[in-house]
């Protein structure tokens, strides 16, 4: 992720990013096991943080 950042800021400032995972496919509640929620959390939530942070590390030295 961070080469890619790299990459863009290369080419000019970084204004904004898109961040989908695109992990979620139909599923009773009810039928959710604990290994699938946690799998769900780190490819979604997890790793939108990690993606907002890296982001950030080009975006912030600007201002």
């Amino acid at each position: 992720m961070a080469a890619a950042f790299t990459i863009a800021a290369g080419k000019g400032e970084l204004d904004a990013v898109i961040y989908n995972a695109g992990n979620n496919p139909p599923t009773a509640f009810m039928g959710i096991t604990p290994e699938f929620f946690q799998r769900f959390l780190r490819s979604c939530c997890f790793s939108a943080f990690l993606v907002a942070q890296d982001a950030l590390r080009h975006m912030l030295p600007k201002r």
